[in-house]
């Protein structure tokens, strides 16, 4: 009886991860490079609602992060620098939290005193396409592995598609990668 159980347990567990895999690869694949991201709602620091399609740019770069993510806080520095080197009609810059809690996310912008006319949020909503968007697949060792996190950045262009879901961090590339896509874009 007790190798039945064990056995069973260890079925269940295997079932288990293998459906939570399949599920995280459909997220990648609906958020892929190439895929346009559908309209959704985004609320602002002051509290009012307005929707994704509602911002037009020729580049959108998107920060995913959450208030409890250190490396989110390190590189919101550089994200907010590089914001003031570009034109926001050639380029729109927004911060979208994935925090659970509304108020949480508020307290820390004011606290940071934070602008808030490129500070959205969202929540954490498994549905929402912000969410998918912190899935992402890596390879080690020959064996890939599915897994989420933030900070995300992600670039898409004028008619929201996604051009790439994976960019680099601020202090790194993230300059480059945008100044190289104005140029193919013109």
């Amino acid at each position: 009886m007790k190798k039945l159980i064990i056995i069973s347990i260890v079925l269940l567990f295997n079932c288990t991860t293998s459906w939570s895999q399949n599920e995280r690869l459909t997220y990648i694949k609906n958020t892929d490079n190439g895929k346009t991201l559908p309209d959704f709602k985004l609320l602002n620091a002051n509290g009012e609602e307005t929707s994704f399609h509602k911002i037009k740019a020729n580049l959108i770069v998107i920060d995913i992060w959450a208030t409890w993510c250190g490396p989110c806080k390190r590189q919101a520095p550089a994200y907010d620098a590089l914001r003031e080197e570009f034109d926001e009609k050639e380029v729109m810059f927004l911060s979208i939290s994935r925090d659970e809690i509304q108020k949480t996310w508020m307290s820390y912008l004011k606290k940071k005193k934070k602008k808030n006319d490129w500070h959205y949020w969202v929540g954490k909503d498994i549905e929402h396409p912000i969410e998918q968007l912190t899935y992402y697949q890596f390879e080690k060792e020959g064996v890939k592995y599915t897994a989420q996190g933030v900070p995300r950045y992600i670039l898409v262009d004028a008619n929201y598609k996604i051009i790439e879901r994976n960019l680099p961090k601020p202090d790194i590339g993230l300059k480059e990668r945008i100044k190289k896509e104005l140029l193919n874009s013109k």
